[in-house]
């Protein structure tokens, strides 16, 4: 009983803040919004990004990162699955959410250079 307990307060404390990464390359916004809990999908998703960054330093130069409570995130998002959000001019063009390919990522990302 004493375990559920533990285990139910920890999600509850984990699931109340969320990562962003955002990046602006040429005329986009990128927001990769993560729980940084070491889920395989959300490291599919730093790998494509970290890879991009590496093959395109200059467009991805200045990342920022911030956390921020759930309820003050803007887009609709699931805290349980990455997801990744390409705007220009603060429309909505692209959503990755959960299970995608590393490639896929970063296709999507190249796209925009």
């Amino acid at each position: 009983m004493i375990a559920f307990v533990l285990v139910t307060g920890c999600d509850t404390f984990s699931a109340s803040t969320i990562n962003i990464i955002s990046f602006q390359p040429k005329d986009y916004d990128v927001i990769f919004y993560t729980h940084q809990n070491n889920n395989p999908l959300e490291n599919l998703y730093f790998d494509a990004i970290i890879e991009i960054k590496a093959d395109y330093p200059s467009e991805f130069s200045e990342v920022k990162t911030r956390e921020v409570a759930i309820d003050e995130v803007e887009d609709e998002v699931d805290p349980k699955y990455p997801t990744l959000i390409i705007r220009k001019d603060d429309k909505m063009i692209e959503r990755i959410t959960g299970q995608a390919s590393k490639q896929e990522i970063i296709n999507k990302l190249k796209n925009l250079l």
